[in-house]
């Protein structure tokens, strides 16, 4: 009996050593079976690309809605000049803030050192012809007449004297009246804006300012158009795209903030 209870117990080692890797095996094909499982019901994330309609655009764009306001006004005050004729205008044209008219008091003043102009008949202002537009007509028209008191008088009723130089009023334009004193010293010989009907040497004044406040201007307020004041007005027309005048135009006065 005892030799068959032995070899029943060594047969159910056997049978049991046999079993364990399959139970290993099975336990393993569980544990995959279950992962497989897993992988296979969780639910997988979906990127959607993000896509931007109209309204999207809108409310990106309309964030800084003062600053690109500020930008689109820039550009129409470019196109404006530039439908008036300044066809070089390029950048930002600088707007300024309207200045206030100052008034100057050169009775007592004598003017020194500056360059005079001597009368050249039908003179005309060099490279005026590439000016273009209606608010530089006044320039590529200017023609240096010379005639006497009684002619000036006739043909025009407007007539004042600047340094004791007399100057005629012309559809909003200063001008030299060359032989009306045959004596009288020039400093200029070209058309002055008018500026808010102010005489040239006021309008110079206020215009030297303006520069001088700026930066590019560093001679007296004297209300002279000479050498110094005509490079100033040339250095701030070229920084802000204007036609190169050097002289005092409507363009030049509307980008110091003046009319």
């Amino acid at each position: 009996m005892k030799p068959f209870l032995i070899s029943v117990s060594l047969l159910a080692l056997v049978a049991a050593g046999r079993a364990a890797p399959l139970d290993d095996q099975n336990v393993r094909r569980g544990k995959q079976h279950q992962q497989q499982e897993q992988t296979t019901t969780q639910p997988q994330r979906v990127v959607t690309p993000k896509v931007h309609t109209n309204a999207n655009v809108n409310a990106q764009t309309n964030v800084n809605t003062p600053m690109n306001t500020h930008r689109q006004l820039t550009r129409r005050a470019v196109r404006r000049l530039d439908d008036d004729g300044n066809a070089r205008v390029r950048g930002n044209v600088n707007a300024g803030v309207n200045a206030s008219v100052r008034h100057f008091n050169f009775n007592n003043k004598s003017v020194v050192n500056v360059e005079k102009v001597k009368f050249r008949n039908e003179s005309r202002i060099v490279g005026a012809e590439r000016w273009q537009g209606q608010k530089y007509a006044a320039f590529r028209n200017y023609r240096a007449q010379w005639h006497d008191r009684n002619w000036w008088h006739h043909n025009h009723t407007r007539i004042i004297f600047v340094y004791g130089a007399p100057y005629y009023w012309d559809m909003g334009w200063w001008y030299p009246a060359w032989g009306y004193d045959p004596y009288a010293n020039y400093y200029y010989d070209g058309p002055i804006y008018a500026y808010n009907d102010l005489p040239p040497d006021q309008v110079v004044a206020n215009v030297q300012t303006s520069l001088q406040e700026q930066g590019y201007y560093e001679g007296e307020i004297d209300g002279v158009l000479g050498p110094l004041t005509r490079a100033a007005i040339a250095a701030y027309q070229q920084d802000h795209g204007l036609y190169v005048t050097s002289a005092i135009d409507e363009p030049t006065l509307s980008a110091l903030g003046m009319v």
